[in-house]
């Protein structure tokens, strides 16, 4: 019994490759195999046809779609007048990563293997793609400060003096017989049209960082350039709308 044991051949396994073949098993010396035809076809119009864009292979599974593809590959390098490019992208290591995220960063180091881009081109793209770097969108909503919000009320004199600068007024304010608020009517009109750009002035003045007439500050470009705290960052335009 152990000389019997001894003597027993060891069982051997032999494991098959699910990888696409390098030739066509299928083809014979006389005729060419239909994986070498369906490829040969395939490469033909890719090298000959600058409008297509898609080729689709259907087959079911073990059919030999990837070694129809292995096959055009060596087609279109056999032909020197042509310069080509072969990204393979393996569905089935990738499945358990998000789609397009996987896709995009193996095509880009294929790209970054064969010297087609850099990686320093892609890299913000790509910080971004796995959310290392977050775009942030800011919206500013316009606000009317106090200044602002009297200005506003203050544009309601504008439609009623113009009321009372018209050409009747104009004659009635300077005419020697005129009494009562005839007299006075165009003047009222045009003291209205002031109030607006009047309290503007007022709002620059009140922002003066030195009120000393005296002082050689206050008579310096910059007393005038810039405003007092807190207003030192806005500019005139700020007092209508604050942003």
């Amino acid at each position: 019994m152990s000389g019997d044991a001894e003597g027993a051949t060891s069982p051997q396994v032999k494991f098959i490759r699910d990888s696409a073949a390098e030739a066509d098993f299928f083809g014979r010396p006389d005729r060419v195999g239909s994986h070498d035809r369906v490829a040969k076809a395939c490469a033909s119009v890719i090298s000959t046809n600058d409008d297509l864009k898609v080729i689709g292979l259907l087959g079911p599974w073990g059919s030999g779609k990837s070694t129809v593809v292995r096959l055009i590959q060596r087609e279109l390098k056999a032909d020197e007048t042509l310069q080509t490019h072969v990204f393979c992208y393996d569905a089935w290591l990738h499945q358990s990563d998000p789609p397009r995220r996987a896709f995009l960063e193996t095509l880009l180091q294929f790209l970054i293997d064969h010297d087609l881009t850099t990686q320093d081109r892609w890299q913000t793209q790509l910080d971004i793609l796995n959310r290392q770097i977050e775009d942030t969108t800011t919206t500013a909503t316009p606000s009317l400060t106090a200044a602002g919000r009297l200005l506003l009320l203050s544009l309601v004199c504008l439609p009623f003096g113009m009321q009372f600068i018209g050409h009747d007024w104009f004659e009635a304010a300077f005419k020697a017989n005129s009494v009562g608020f005839a007299k006075y009517g165009f003047w009222f009109g045009l003291s209205l049209l002031v109030v607006p750009p009047f309290l503007a002035l007022l709002t620059y003045l009140w922002w003066r960082p030195r009120w000393n007439p005296l002082s050689p500050e206050f008579r310096s470009w910059d007393n005038w350039r810039t405003h007092k705290p807190p207003h030192q960052d806005e500019s005139l335009l700020s007092i209508f709308v604050n942003k």
